[in-house]
């Protein structure tokens, strides 16, 4: 399973969670997780409707900040239509803008659960992720 950081995201944020991830792979039996950049594999500012396309029944996953690509339809329909599981960080509003420090800590705090989501969950999907409660599934 591959869980995709979006270029909308600090690269060093997911590098850093991709070092932590692999030492916790190697705990884990079973499922693998990876942690990987978009725009390491598609490239920077490839439209969204096309690496969606591109990850069509890859058991992929995407943490972003695009509050609006939940929002499209033609994005939407492409989502459901690839089997894509969507993590949309944000903060206390939807107009807070975070800083890599925040974004750290919301993640941090809900790794796990996001890890249990990929695990469990059919695609596709989409979740809120806050710092505080769960994550709330959003469609």
């Amino acid at each position: 399973m591959i869980i995709y950081f979006d270029e909308n995201m600090p690269p060093h944020l997911a590098k850093g969670f991709r070092t932590i991830q692999n030492v916790e792979n190697l705990k884990r039996k079973g499922k693998v997780f990876e942690i990987e950049l978009l725009k390491d594999k598609f490239g920077y500012g490839v439209k969204d409707i096309e690496w969606i396309a591109q990850l069509k029944n890859n058991n992929s996953f995407i943490i972003t900040r695009d509050i609006h690509l939940d929002k499209r339809k033609d994005e939407i329909a492409a989502y459901h239509e690839a089997g894509i599981g969507l993590f949309f960080i944000r903060g206390a509003s939807k107009k807070a803008n975070l800083s890599v420090w925040d974004m750290l800590l919301i993640l941090s705090k809900q790794w796990e659960e996001i890890i249990k989501i990929v695990s469990t969950r059919k695609t596709p999907f989409s979740f809120q992720v806050t710092y505080s409660g769960k994550p709330k599934q959003m469609r």
